[in-house]
């Protein structure tokens, strides 16, 4: 028994580490920087945090990666490699979370309610991708780039990132709507961060007051998950 959970906890550590690594790799490439031990800086760990909620990983699992991280640095510097001593001055901390539920009659109100009302359409934008997220149950990171050729007949085709899996959801009609609405064309260029700050606003106008941020899970009645966040 106990190997076997030796096991199973090597793998998962194992797992977690090949994601760091593949991050790493992805986020050297965008921004054309070579990592070494050294370059783990304090500002380095800042961009890289931002990196990794655009590919809309949640708050505690950007914590594991980024103590993770430090353990690493930490453990080079004992093996005397060349470190920046501000590598350490990240200090994030996992958040409780427990699951909120909205309604279908919530999820239309949030639809609706917006129409015809912003003149800059930030939050029309906002709120198509909030339905999308909800009557899709992907992730941000594959609803946030959906396009006309998701849509086949009455379903979202998508191959997700995180998990390289074809999925296949049944098409909502404000899906359709949207879809329709923007020629195909599903709002982009929304950063996560702005996405969850104008999410907040348009929660408060329609008032669901709850302190959240949000998660997309599988749920009955096409309801969504939210994770209560208390540092809002």
């Amino acid at each position: 028994m106990v190997e076997k959970k030796s096991r199973r906890k090597s793998a998962h550590y194992s797992a977690c580490y090949d994601a760091i690594i593949k991050h790493l790799n992805e986020f050297s490439r965008l921004y054309d920087c070579d990592i070494f031990t050294n370059s783990v800086t304090e500002e380095f760990l800042d961009d890289f945090i931002i990196y990794l909620e655009n590919c809309g990983l949640r708050h505690n699992t950007i914590v594991g990666y980024i103590l993770k991280m430090q353990s690493m640095i930490r453990k080079a510097s004992q093996y005397n490699y060349a470190v920046d001593a501000t590598y350490d001055a990240i200090d994030m901390r996992t958040e409780p979370t427990f699951a909120v539920f909205l309604s279908m009659n919530e999820i239309t109100r949030i639809y609706y309610k917006f129409e015809n009302q912003d003149k800059r359409k930030a939050k029309e934008r906002i709120r198509a991708l909030f339905v999308l997220g909800c009557l899709t149950e992907l992730r941000y990171s594959d609803y946030s780039i959906l396009m006309a050729t998701n849509l086949q007949n009455r379903y979202i085709v998508k191959r997700t990132k995180k998990t390289n899996v074809d999925v296949k959801v049944p098409a909502h009609d404000y899906v359709k709507e949207i879809f329709a609405k923007y020629n195909g064309q599903i709002p982009s260029g929304l950063c996560i961060q702005y996405f969850n700050k104008y999410l907040k606003l348009i929660m408060r106008e329609i008032g669901l007051n709850d302190k959240t941020t949000f998660f997309i899970q599988k749920v009955e009645n096409l309801k969504l998950s939210l994770v209560k966040n208390g540092n809002w």
